[in-house]
């Protein structure tokens, strides 16, 4: 298989450390051999699922035949494919990918499956006063969505800036939550253009609507670039 000119990271043993010693960063990696042809029947699948994970997910292989020492210490099939998941604070618990054909599909749901969540589901008027009266200084992002499961890209967002912001989605028509968050002081609207994203700024009191196009790299650096304001300006209190 040939790797150049794709989102997919070669690993080698002295590569491995370097890119795997962030314990937050998620990693689905490739162990084959040149002798087993069944990465070489998938590689344009999984350089697509590179493509599609870029920012959620680092999507790596290590060639065995290069790579012996490597693949040994991993625990990987010598002559054969080994798929494994190094999950979110757990590099040392691999999750072994146990299907015999890794489709683009099927490798996507398994890396998508194992980025935590840490968004809370807004459902009832409950849930909502509950979240606006939970860590009130606590800027919080509220997503306004058309579909009920949370996708990977705000799963993702919620990992990266767990500690800076806390997170919501509710959906268009659960109209009693939407009232209970706007009563809270939170105006958060579902008209206009959705899905949308609300930014609580509890020292402003204000709730501004993210102007940006809702991709990962946008709303990272959106997140980031917020982040970066909030913890200058307590520096200066």
């Amino acid at each position: 298989p040939k790797w150049k000119k794709s989102d997919v990271i070669v690993l080698t043993g002295s590569t491995w450390r370097q890119e795997t010693k962030n314990p937050k960063t998620i990693l689905l990696v490739a162990f084959y051999s040149n002798k087993d042809r069944l990465m070489s029947q998938h590689q344009d699948g999984y350089k697509e699922v590179a493509s599609k994970l870029k920012g959620y997910a680092k999507i790596c292989v290590v060639n065995c035949d290069e790579q012996p020492d490597l693949c040994k210490q991993q625990s990987a099939k010598i002559g054969g494919t080994t798929i494994k998941l190094y999950p979110y604070r757990a590099h040392d618990k691999p999750i072994a990918f146990r299907s015999s054909r890794p489709t683009t599909k099927g490798l996507y749901n398994f890396v998508a499956k194992n980025i935590p969540s840490f968004v809370n589901v807004l459902v009832t008027a409950r849930d909502a006063s509950s979240f606006a009266e939970t860590n009130k200084n606590n800027v919080k992002i509220i997503l306004v969505s058309t579909k009920d499961k949370v996708s990977v890209l705000y799963k993702s967002l919620s990992k990266d800036f767990r500690k800076q912001f806390n997170f919501a989605q509710i959906t268009q028509h659960n109209t009693r939550a939407l009232k209970a968050l706007n009563k809270a002081g939170l105006e958060v609207k579902a008209d206009g253009k959705l899905p949308a994203v609300f930014v609580y700024i509890p020292s402003m009191q204000t709730t501004r609507r993210y102007p940006g196009r809702l991709t990962h790299d946008e709303l990272h650096k959106y997140l980031n670039t917020l982040a970066r304001k909030l913890a200058r300006f307590k520096s200066e209190l």
